[in-house]
């Protein structure tokens, strides 16, 4: 039988190497969700648009983008439109499913975006598509600077600071 014999490592060296392994691990967490948002800078979130078992997601979206948002859109300027989550047939109680659309360019996504205004008196909101968390982050600066001071824009969370008087970029739910 084999005895192994153990080396006594610092436990300070232990302490810095774990510090070194954090600061790397959340580096990589920043990176991911920088690359996760940059693939979704294209889509937006059609949220309350009415549904039913044989429609076509499409058509639904630009009838509300050159109706309702009055932007000029065809057919060829989304590359995909489809609902996310499962479909309960006969059951009319449960609010529709989010429509995800996903434009061939960020110009017209923008457009439509901006154009979100018009859509104020109506169950039809527009929202960028964000990852989980600045999802998270949007929410808890909504929680703590009120629903109309902080928004999001390009995938990056604003707040208004309304003691100085400025918007300021938020990175993370420590900043708030």
């Amino acid at each position: 039988m084999r005895s192994f014999r153990i080396l006594p490592i610092p436990l300070k060296l232990l302490i810095q190497w774990s510090m070194k392994t954090k600061k790397a691990v959340t580096s990589l967490e920043v990176k991911e969700d920088y690359l996760s948002q940059h693939s979704k800078r294209n889509v937006l979130r059609f949220v309350g648009c009415i549904e039913n078992a044989s429609e076509d997601t499409a058509e639904i979206v630009l009838n509300v983008i050159n109706n309702e948002l009055n932007v000029p859109c065809d057919k060829n300027e989304i590359d995909s439109a489809f609902r996310i989550g499962s479909y309960i047939s006969g059951d009319n109680t449960s609010k529709p499913r989010t429509i995800l659309v996903q434009f061939v360019t960020n110009i017209k996504r923008n457009e439509v975006f901006l154009a979100k205004k018009h859509l104020k008196n109506s169950n039809i909101s527009v929202f960028e598509d964000l990852t989980k968390q600045r999802f998270n982050l949007l929410q808890a600066a909504k929680r703590k600077y009120g629903k109309n001071k902080a928004w999001s824009s390009g995938g990056k969370i604003y707040v208004w600071d309304a003691p100085n008087n400025k918007k300021s970029c938020v990175f993370s739910i420590t900043e708030l």
